[in-house]
């Protein structure tokens, strides 16, 4: 007589509404799927009025036999509208950050993006973001 739940899908995914309780499921690119998402971050970085990502994660909190869920650097994803993102690369978003990723916000000091970033038992950083095209 127990609630029977089953799980079909582990990838990070991004859900498009379209009404009515309706979504559009779309999975991430595939370097959003290479560590544990903590953060995300939704905001126009290029000025197209389309919505980008930018994803933090991480987990060192694992059992010595599973290993570290590490990989991430902080992660930019460029919207591409309906749902779709591309990543930016690393040298183009100047994103490496070690660590675990807890938080993300944006901070406009004099006219340039900053992202402050939580980190897990670390201290928050702040990081002067400015992509190159």
């Amino acid at each position: 007589k127990s609630n029977r739940l089953e799980v079909t899908l582990f990838s990070s995914i991004s859900l498009e509404n379209i009404g009515n309780f309706n979504f559009n499921i779309k999975k991430l690119p595939k370097e959003a799927q290479f560590t544990p998402i903590y953060s995300i971050l939704a905001t126009d970085i290029n000025g197209d009025n389309l919505p980008d990502l930018i994803i933090g994660g991480n987990n060192v909190d694992t059992a010595p036999y599973f290993g570290t869920y590490d990989a991430g650097r902080g992660l930019v994803l460029l919207g591409k509208g309906g749902a779709n993102f591309s990543p930016l690369s690393a040298e183009k978003s100047g994103l490496n950050i070690f660590g675990q990723i807890r938080d993300i916000k944006k901070l406009n000091l004099q006219r340039t993006m900053h992202l402050i970033i939580g980190l897990n038992d670390d201290n928050a950083l702040l990081y002067q973001f400015n992509p190159k095209k």
